[in-house]
């Protein structure tokens, strides 16, 4: 994780237009580090970085959630 990239150090139009840049970069932010890292905290309410995350969600991550929907919703137990 690159320090001068954290929420903190910038507001956070600034760290999305990073982000954004750093998520199509091979080594770059990863799935896991921006969902669970909490130096990520600040901007997890920003529709922008929620898009950027999603984006980075492994496939096989993808299937299980729409097969949980799927699942829970021909149980009856879908909402």
């Amino acid at each position: 994780m690159w320090p001068w990239l954290t929420p903190s150090w910038a507001e956070n139009n600034q760290a999305i237009e990073r982000l954004v840049y750093f998520a199509k970069t091979p080594g770059g932010s990863d799935y896991g580090q921006l969902k669970f890292n909490p130096a990520w905290a600040g901007l997890r309410g920003d529709a922008r970085f929620v898009k950027i995350v999603d984006g980075l969600q492994p496939n096989s991550a993808r299937r299980q959630s729409a097969d949980s929907l799927l699942d829970c919703a021909n149980a009856g137990s879908f909402i």
